[in-house]
């Protein structure tokens, strides 16, 4: 398989501010994510599949900002706060004796 080119990804800036903008882009979507998951948990007529499929992308997405070690206070895009994302990532980081 061909490496894929992250030229783009790297021009203009250096792999931490790289990685930074990843990280961030994460957090937002994650915070989409849960949001949605919420918005669905409130509508009687939800599907079951649908409902877990939003609950299963969110709790995945969490796992992974918190196996990269994204703090939880990082914000989204535009600079928007994530108060779902941060109050999943402080519980996981508490249990795992981690500082948030």
């Amino acid at each position: 398989m061909a490496e894929p080119n992250r030229e783009g990804l790297f021009r203009d800036r250096t792999p931490a501010a790289a990685a930074q903008q990843l990280a961030i882009v994460l957090v937002w979507l994650a915070e989409c994510e849960l949001a949605t998951y919420e918005r669905l948990e409130t509508i009687k007529r939800s599907s079951k599949h649908q409902l877990g499929r939003h609950k299963e992308i969110g709790d995945k997405v969490i796992e992974q900002l918190a196996d990269l070690n994204v703090p939880a206070d990082t914000r989204g895009l535009f600079g928007r706060p994530c108060p779902r994302v941060r109050e999943r990532l402080t519980d996981i980081y508490a249990r795992r004796g981690k500082r948030a």
